[in-house]
């Protein structure tokens, strides 16, 4: 009988990292930093290794947060040299998932049509549309899609893509 494994807090910590790295990390902190996170991967390593798991069997979300703590080059980390925090708070696009599912369906829908077909140049006219709205809202606001979360990141370039 297997029983689900899983690190408590893995994930929040990891988007606690991912959030230091977009600021960029204080010469003076540095050192703490690179022992958070070699920490951080050692504990993941230790938990599995006690449960006879790897750390490729944890739930997908906790595997995906030790792979991106493992992928870091802690010797070139994004550096930030004030103790000012950057002053474009972190902007968040709202719908933008369920915009994606949409398309997604309604290219499902018609993907039995021709390139050209009027309802494919409507579906892309709105893809066109909403990426330009969050091209607009970014852009009032100083921000830029490296600054949205990564799932909203990777919503929004396929909207580009798609776009183009």
């Amino acid at each position: 009988m297997t029983h689900s494994f899983r690190i408590a807090g893995l994930v929040a910590a990891t988007n606690h990292i991912r959030a230091d790295l977009r600021v960029g990390i204080l010469p003076s902190e540095i050192e703490r930093f690179q022992n958070q996170v070699t920490h951080l991967i050692a504990q993941v390593e230790r938990l599995c290794g006690e449960h006879g798991r790897a750390p490729s069997q944890l739930p997908p979300p906790s595997y995906q947060a030790y792979q991106f703590l493992k992928s870091l080059d802690l010797n070139r980390l994004p550096m930030r040299q004030t103790d000012q925090a950057p002053t474009v708070p972190p902007i968040r696009i709202k719908n933008l998932l369920r915009i994606c599912e949409w398309v997604q369906k309604e290219f499902a829908r018609l993907a039995d049509k021709p390139a050209d077909d009027s309802q494919v140049a409507t579906v892309l006219h709105q893809v066109q549309s909403q990426t330009s709205t969050v091209e607009a809202l970014m852009r009032d606001r100083g921000s830029a899609p490296a600054t949205l979360p990564l799932i909203t990141q990777r919503a929004f370039a396929w909207l580009k893509f798609l776009s183009v």
